[in-house]
């Protein structure tokens, strides 16, 4: 007659609930800076000149660290992913720590740029719309930071495993997320 095909197990029905929670949760802040980046470029079509004459401008290598630092963050998520997928529960832990400490270093870094923001007082719409912005980068990526500690936690009780580990799914989008609008950002606050 013919085969028996198996069908795709149910998805575990509290598996659905962190996910469409981040979905909402990175929404708003998605929306958050749409607003922004049109802000931006209302106040820039306004202007004959950008940045305005005699303002002065954030040294980039704040930047390139903070990029640096996500970069590895994102890169820690995803590797903490994988080797959850592939079973191998003693590395997850050292991946979670790395991403804190490369998370850590991001926000550290975002908050150096405000301060010397503020040092070289950057004012006028330029400078208000370029430390908004990154104050409320500052803020996203800040209340990640708590996540890779409490999975940390867990991941040394080893309490995931490749059939359950959506907290590090749902947390790892987030810091995508995060990397993904700061490449952004630094494309459009720095060379634009």
């Amino acid at each position: 007659m013919g085969d028996v095909i198996a069908y795709r197990p149910k998805p575990d029905p509290s598996q659905s609930g962190p996910k469409v929670g981040m979905i909402l949760f990175l929404s708003a802040w998605g929306m958050l800076f749409v607003s922004l980046f049109f802000t931006w470029a209302f106040v820039r079509a306004q202007a004959d000149v950008w940045p305005p004459p005699d303002t002065p401008t954030m040294p980039r290598h704040i930047a390139w660290l903070a990029t640096a630092a996500v970069a590895l963050c994102a890169a820690a998520w995803f590797g903490a992913n994988r080797l959850t997928r592939a079973g191998r529960r003693q590395a997850v832990a050292p991946a979670l720590a790395l991403a804190f400490l490369s998370g850590a270093a991001f926000v550290g870094l975002h908050a150096w740029a405000i301060v010397v923001g503020r040092q070289i007082r950057m004012g006028g719409s330029y400078g208000s719309l370029f430390m908004t912005m990154l104050f409320f980068h500052a803020l996203l990526a800040a209340t990640g930071l708590p996540a890779p500690v409490v999975l940390f936690r867990r991941a040394l009780r080893g309490l995931y495993s490749p059939q359950r580990h959506i907290g590090i799914r749902v947390w790892g989008a987030y810091w995508y997320f995060t990397a993904a609008l700061w490449v952004v950002m630094f494309g459009v606050l720095y060379f634009l």
